[in-house]
């Protein structure tokens, strides 16, 4: 992960479009942010459906879809604001008070 200064935030990128993996890398992320364990970030199903974001930029079975690089989701937790990208780019931006 690393601080990118036009974003102000922390990114990261998620290759792996494993669903169970989506949660992790995004927890960790925020974790990382935060200086936090995983362990003490909120549930990620508590602020969206997990499935349901690796679902929407899961590498989809038909061939007209397969290359979607546009596209983003953005919530918050933990106090960061959270960005998945449909291309695997994960941005976090620090809580105010950071």
């Amino acid at each position: 992960m690393q601080y990118d200064p036009g974003e102000e935030a922390y990114v990261t990128v998620h290759s792996d479009r494993d669903l169970e993996a989506v949660d992790s890398t995004i927890v960790e992320a925020v974790a990382a942010v935060t200086d936090s364990e995983p362990t003490e970030i909120p549930p990620l199903h508590n602020v969206i459906d997990p499935e349901a974001l690796g679902e929407l930029f899961a590498q989809p079975r038909r061939a007209e879809y397969r290359n979607r690089t546009e596209g983003a989701v953005t919530f918050r937790l933990a106090g960061c604001e959270v960005r998945f990208h449909a291309d695997g780019r994960i941005v976090v931006t620090p809580p105010e008070n950071e």
